[in-house]
């Protein structure tokens, strides 16, 4: 598979943005196998774990990281702003896909649609806001953030965890 043969992008950054690298390379490979199922049923299944990896990656993000820009980092309100506005393309996406059936026509076309969406803002942010996080803040404050965000990441998972009988 080529996903082992790519550059280790998670390797050389901050711990926050590790955490997140580790959501975009999740999302990817479900992307990926999505592109390769063979059957409708296996699409539905896929795109249902990919719009829900999504959804709780964009509320992450600005729940938690985008505020912290905004308020922690020089052009931070731009970035945040422009991000924010990738965000809103792709839950339009992610709405339509999710209301559409695997065995449709136009399903496979949202899906590259979508994953168009993604991987422009995975770029935006692991080639720029990244390394500005990086660059402005303090190893504490790193630290925080990181926090921050695993606290979020673990409420979430929670949440989403079945009651017991």
């Amino acid at each position: 598979m080529s996903l082992l043969r790519k550059k280790d992008r998670a390797g050389d950054v901050s711990d926050p943005a590790k955490l997140l690298i580790i959501d975009h390379e999740k999302v990817e490979r479900i992307f990926t196998q999505l592109e390769e199922a063979e059957s409708n049923a296996q699409r539905a299944s896929l795109a249902a774990q990919l719009t829900s990896e999504l959804t709780r990656h964009t509320e992450l993000e600005e729940q938690i990281l985008y505020p912290f820009v905004r308020a922690n980092v020089e052009d931070g309100p731009s970035m945040v702003d422009e991000a924010n506005h990738e965000h809103g393309e792709a839950k339009q996406l992610i709405g339509r896909l999710e209301a559409m059936d695997a065995t449709a026509p136009e399903f496979m076309g949202m899906v590259t649609a979508l994953k168009k969406v993604v991987e422009h803002h995975v770029k935006e942010e692991e080639k720029t806001l990244f390394p500005k996080l990086e660059s402005s803040v303090s190893a504490e404050r790193l630290a925080y953030l990181r926090g921050e965000l695993e606290r979020s990441k673990f409420a979430s998972t929670v949440r989403d965890l079945p009651e017991e009988d």
